[in-house]
């Protein structure tokens, strides 16, 4: 008799167990996030930096990518409980890529989509709407990209035209990139691109101040290696410095990337293997920021360009392409946009002692004012899913 009573029991709470779990997966908000890739990327960092944030026993964001390469947050990913899934790239069929998305869509219950790949958005825009995404989110994150044919403009003002239709939502990381892929009569929020600023050490002692002087200036770029970050501007700046000035500066280049081989060859040619280090791609770029004198971004085209916050945050002086928007200054007096004139940045580079010195807590204090605060930025986001908080 004891016994059937104590079965009974275990039967009922298991029961009990089982329908709270039910309801809890019900309950659970599932966002489904589109990118190429998972890899060392400003806006999956960021993304994940958000994700760790947010309350992930009621919201647990998803991944969309489109390769079957291993990446790097994969893990990471799936240790905080989200799940990843791969669909064919649209350039290895349409088709075929058009039936794997529509799987996705039509097997799981996405309360929203936000979709960070540029043009390509637009078709996440439209088949999340046709398979009854209710929040449907496209993300601008960058204000250029390569035409190579007619096929690709058309792709492109196609992509741009589908999501003004479908996104319920639509965000920039500056007026630039909005503007670019939304195009001029386009509604959209620009939305700081968060980060967690009070992570990045600072510089404990500026150590500049007598210039080149000093035969120890050391000057860092964090951009993958491709055309649009403009490597090869970096060097020739380098070379110049080292020809007439101080044989000791050095230029660290943190990233990888497809051009990384032809910058190496520049690097030999210009007889620069002893000024030139290449430290791959880091996962630890708040933490080294802080031996530096200078970040410099020469890039053509920048969504924003979160590198140069990273080093304000640092209270580390950049130079800018004038390719960078102008919202990555963050006002504090340590970032200078400049014309793609080698003279020009070497002056600047001569004279870094002119830039302020400001302190770890007023640069803090001004990015959280200026909204790069991960909570803020997270709260927004919840918004746009329509999540009450």
């Amino acid at each position: 008799m004891v016994c059937k009573c104590v079965a009974r029991f275990l039967d009922a709470l298991l029961k009990k167990i089982v329908t709270n779990l039910q309801v809890e997966v019900e309950n659970m908000v599932r966002v489904l996030h589109v990118f190429a890739n998972l890899n060392l990327g400003g806006a999956e960092s960021r993304i994940i930096d958000v994700y760790k944030k947010v309350d992930r026993s009621k919201v647990q964001f998803d991944f969309l990518i489109l390769t079957d390469d291993d990446c790097y947050f994969e893990r990471q990913i799936l240790h905080l409980g989200g799940r990843i899934f791969r669909v064919k790239h649209p350039r290895l069929g349409m088709y075929r890529h058009l039936k794997d998305l529509a799987n996705v869509l039509r097997s799981n219950r996405f309360h929203a989509v936000h979709s960070h790949t540029s043009y390509y958005s637009g078709l996440v825009m439209a088949m999340a709407w046709c398979f009854g995404v209710k929040y449907r989110v496209s993300h601008a994150r960058n204000q250029v990209f390569a035409p190579g044919s007619w096929k690709v403009t058309a792709m492109f003002l196609v992509g741009r035209l589908l999501c003004r239709f479908f996104s319920t939502s639509r965000l920039a990381i500056s007026k630039p990139a909005g503007l670019f892929l939304f195009g001029k009569n386009a509604d959209f929020d620009v939305i700081p691109n968060a980060f967690d600023f009070e992570s990045v050490l600072p510089r404990a002692g500026i150590g500049f101040a007598k210039g080149l002087d000093s035969g120890a200036l050391k000057i860092v770029m964090v951009a993958r290696f491709s055309k649009v970050k403009n490597h090869h501007f970096a060097l020739h700046v380098l070379s110049d410095l080292v020809r007439n000035y101080d044989e000791n500066v050095t230029l660290d280049l943190i990233g990888s990337g497809d051009q990384e081989v032809e910058i190496r060859n520049l690097v030999a040619s210009l007889k620069l293997e002893n000024n030139v280090r290449f430290l791959g791609k880091r996962d630890d770029v708040k933490e080294l920021l802080c031996k530096f004198h200078c970040l410099i971004l020469p890039s053509f085209s920048e969504g924003l360009g979160v590198a140069a916050l990273e080093a304000q945050a640092a209270c580390l002086p950049c130079i800018v392409s004038e390719g960078v928007p102008a919202e990555v200054d963050i006002g504090m007096g340590l970032c200078r946009r400049e014309p793609l004139v080698i003279e020009r940045w070497v002056c600047v580079l001569k004279s870094l002692k002119s830039f302020p010195r400001v302190s770890k807590s007023e640069v803090d204090a001004r990015l959280r004012f200026l909204g790069y605060s991960l909570e803020r930025t997270s709260s927004i986001y919840l918004e746009k899913y329509g999540i009450q908080q």
